[in-house]
């Protein structure tokens, strides 16, 4: 398995791989925020992507699956300046 999180371009970006047998395409083509014909896990994080103002990619790769989350970075607050 790889993991990458990265900052980059105002969002931060994370990609999960793995390498096991994949998703038939059908369901991994699938993964849009108005489809409800995808089982709860991935509709879940779907919709937690949306919540948040992110999106979420699932794609087959050969062998494995590649998912894919961005989400938009929030700027660090500014540290408190106690007198």
């Amino acid at each position: 398995m790889d993991i990458r999180l990265a900052r980059e371009n105002g969002a931060i970006h994370l990609n999960v791989r793995d390498y096991g047998k994949g998703l038939p395409e059908a369901i991994a083509s699938g993964v849009r925020p108005d489809n409800n014909n995808l089982g709860i896990g991935l509709r879940g994080m779907n919709e937690r992507m949306r919540q948040l103002g992110g999106r979420l990619a699932v794609s087959s790769a050969s062998p494995g699956t590649l998912v894919r989350a961005t989400v938009p970075a929030q700027p660090s607050p500014e540290p408190e300046i106690k007198p």
